[in-house]
């Protein structure tokens, strides 16, 4: 009789031994833990170079740094045709887009309006203070396009220059000047620094993308 009490207990305490071992592994893989992921900044970036960047992490960005909405909603357009348009890194593209026209706030010699996203001249062109030496598209379609394969041109990308864009001054003569984003300092505009501030800028979006705290599962 007391032989069966002893393996009666016996059991009891392994199986509460069991459930405690079984509850702490449940709770061990179960528990959610908040990881920070962190991404280094670029030193420089070539202009035709893969996006690391979702549209809806770009739109957050420009949200974040007051643009309007009709620009926030111009990532889609980069997005959507950089690969027709010499795999340009649309992320780049759309941050010098942002420092062209202050976040879609313009305040220059242009205005939404003339729905150029980089300040590209007319074929003519003339000085930056004319509008009228700007060129003026139909649509922010025709408008992101055209600075794509202006972007594309200066990289060298291949395929260019395309006999047919809408880009206005898709002169064979800028063909592979600017491989990277330092590149465009002197090149795209006569600023020195021109390029760094855009690497500033896109590097910000990809912290900001980046540096976030994602849940994950813990598995060991």
């Amino acid at each position: 009789m007391k032989e069966d009490q002893f393996n009666i207990e016996t059991l009891i305490v392994a199986i509460l031994v069991m459930l405690t071992i079984i509850n702490i592994d449940v709770v061990h893989v179960t528990e959610a833990q908040s990881v920070k992921i962190e991404i280094e900044t670029e030193e420089d970036i070539p202009i035709v170079s893969d996006v690391f960047i979702t549209v809806d992490d770009a739109k957050k960005w420009a949200q974040g740094k007051g643009a309007t909405k009709e620009f926030v909603e111009l990532a889609d357009l980069y997005w959507e045709y950089s690969d027709e348009h010499g795999d340009v890194n649309p992320a780049l593209a759309y941050v010098q887009a942002a420092k062209e026209t202050a976040y879609g706030n313009f305040g220059g010699v242009l205005d939404a309006s003339y729905h150029n996203p980089c300040g590209l001249k007319t074929n003519k062109g003339g000085s930056d203070k004319d509008p009228k030496a700007h060129m003026k598209f139909k649509s922010w379609n025709e408008g992101v396009k055209a600075h794509l394969d202006h972007l594309a041109l200066y990289a060298g990308a291949e395929g260019y220059p395309k006999a047919e864009t809408k880009d206005p001054r898709h002169f064979a003569s800028i063909y592979g000047k600017a491989n990277s984003v330092i590149d465009l300092s002197k090149n795209w505009a006569p600023s020195p620094t021109y390029g760094e501030e855009i690497l500033g800028m896109y590097n910000e979006m990809m912290e900001g993308a980046g540096n976030k705290d994602i849940e994950v599962m813990n598995i060991f």
